[in-house]
């Protein structure tokens, strides 16, 4: 089920993705690739204790691609990829709390099968 969030501004939304961090919580962040480079630079800004795994994010204007990416975290680690291959959406990984940009992102990456502990659908509104 999704639950869906609206945020005033964009530090209050980090302010969520870092609670879940702090938790120890994985988390994937599906989103533009705008917001992907806001949380990236954010996110490394709060913690010198995460360690970048593989950041993939080439401006839309490079490469033609304008679609999603996918910003997570796993055992301190932070990736940031592409969120579709071929067309078609890349699973989103075992975290267990997702955040979906509700404006932004495409219906078909709700998968019936794929149910995480906490599903996040979200817009900031600035």
């Amino acid at each position: 089920m999704m639950i869906k969030k609206s945020y005033n501004d964009f530090d209050t939304f980090m302010q969520d993705i870092i609670d879940v961090y702090l938790e120890n919580e994985g988390f994937s962040v599906l989103c533009d690739y705008k917001l992907a480079c806001k949380i990236i630079k954010k996110f490394l800004s709060f913690d010198d204790k995460t360690k970048i795994n593989s950041i993939s994010l080439d401006p839309p204007e490079w490469n033609g691609y304008g679609g999603e990416f996918v910003v997570s975290t796993f055992e301190n680690e932070l990736f940031c990829e592409r969120a579709r291959r071929d067309d078609k959406p890349i699973i989103v990984g075992d975290e267990s709390i997702v955040f979906v940009q509700r404006d932004f992102v495409g219906k078909d990456f709700i998968e019936e099968d794929y149910v995480p502990k906490l599903y996040f659908g979200f817009t900031i509104n600035e």
